[in-house]
C-alpha cells in the first residue's frame, strides 16, 4: 500500500463514530453535538430531559416559630407584623386625653369642646362668655332637675343669667355646693358659683372694680351679692386690710356661706367719715357700697 492511500485512509477513520479531537466536539459519550435540523424540537441545552419523579407533599408544613430545631437552633418566624393591629399580649391604654385630664373631657356632659360635633347627644357646645378659653358640652334649661349629671359626684344645676329667659346647665359650686369648690378638672369655679371653661383674660382689675369672673380679678374672685353689683373681691384676714392704700376706704372683713376665704365690705359718707369707695362700686345711702 502506498504512503497516499494509507493517509486517504486514516482521513476517512476521523470520520466515523467515536473520533474525537481537541477542539471539544464530541460529547462524553462519543456523540457528535450537529447542530439541530429546521425540525427538530425546541430544546432547553441546559435541561436535562430525564423524567423527574413526583415528590409527595406533606399534610402540613412544621412549625417555623418552634424553636426546638435541630441542634438546639432557634427558628424565628420571620413573618411581617401589621403594624395596624394591637398587640394582643398588652392591654388597650386608651388615648391619652392630653392634660391632662383624668376623665377624658371630650364628648361627655360638661366636657371641653369647641364645635357640637364634639359633644354627646342631645348636648351643644355653650360659649359661657366671649373670652372662655374653650366651650362646654351642656344644653339650655330651665330647672336644675333638666340637667345631666357630671363625670364627679358633684351638684348640678340651671345657670340663668339676670332676666334671661332660660339658662344652661352646668356643675355647682361655692355656694351651691356648701362651699365646696371643686369641678371637672378642665372648668373652675366662677364667681364661688358655676363651674365653668377658664378665661383667656389676663387679671387686672382691682378691689371693688366690676368683673364677670375671677379671671378678671388681681384676687382672683368676683363676688356679688344680692344687693351689690358683681366686682373684684379684696381678700382679708381683719378690718385693716379692708383700709387700701393710705387708709382711704373703711372696711370690714366678713366671712360668707360656702365661701373659704373672708372679703372687704366697703361703708362710705356718713358712716365711714367721709371715705369713698374702691373701685367701681357706688355710696349708697352715704353709708354702705354697693
Amino acid at each position: 500500500m502506498t504512503l497516499r492511500s494509507t493517509l486517504t485512509l486514516l482521513a476517512l477513520a476521523c470520520m466515523v463514530p467515536g473520533c474525537s479531537s481537541d477542539n471539544g466536539t464530541t460529547g462524553g459519550g462519543g456523540d457528535v453535538l450537529l447542530p439541530p435540523g429546521p425540525d427538530a424540537p425546541d430544546r432547553d441545552q441546559g435541561t436535562d430531559e430525564r423524567t423527574v419523579p413526583d415528590l409527595p407533599v406533606p399534610d402540613s408544613l412544621p412549625d417555623m416559630a418552634d424553636p426546638g430545631g435541630e441542634d438546639g437552633v432557634l427558628a424565628l418566624d420571620l413573618a411581617p407584623v401589621d403594624p395596624g393591629l394591637p398587640d394582643p399580649g398588652l392591654p388597650d391604654l386608651g388615648t391619652d386625653p392630653g392634660s391632662d385630664l383624668g376623665t377624658d373631657p371630650d364628648a361627655v356632659a360638661y366636657g371641653r369642646c369647641n364645635h357640637d360635633s364634639e359633644c354627646p347627644e342631645g348636648l351643644v357646645c355653650d360659649l359661657p362668655y366671649l373670652d372662655a378659653a374653650y366651650g362646654f358640652c351642656s344644653r339650655t334649661c330651665n330647672h336644675d332637675s333638666e340637667c345631666p349629671a357630671s363625670t364627679l359626684p358633684i351638684p348640678q344645676g340651671c345657670h340663668k343669667e339676670p332676666g334671661a329667659l332660660s339658662g344652661w346647665c352646668t356643675s355647682l359650686c361655692g355656694i351651691h355646693a356648701g362651699g365646696s369648690t371643686t369641678c371637672e378638672e378642665w372648668l373652675q369655679c366662677v364667681a364661688s358659683q358655676w363651674c365653668l371653661p377658664p378665661s383667656t383674660t389676663v387679671p387686672t382689675k382691682g378691689p371693688g372694680e366690676s368683673c364677670r369672673g375671677g379671671a378678671e380679678c388681681l384676687s382672683g374672685e368676683c363676688i356679688e351679692g344680692e344687693n351689690t353689683r358683681a366686682h373684684c373681691a379684696l381678700k382679708c384676714s381683719s378690718d385693716g386690710d379692708c383700709a387700701g392704700p393710705n387708709g382711704q376706704w373703711k372696711g370690714t372683713c366678713v366671712s360668707a356661706a360656702g365661701l373659704d376665704y373672708n372679703f372687704c365690705i366697703w361703708m362710705c359718707g356718713m358712716m365711714a367719715s367721709g371715705a369713698s369707695c374702691p373701685g367701681d362700686l357706688q355710696c349708697v345711702g352715704m353709708s354702705v357700697c354697693q
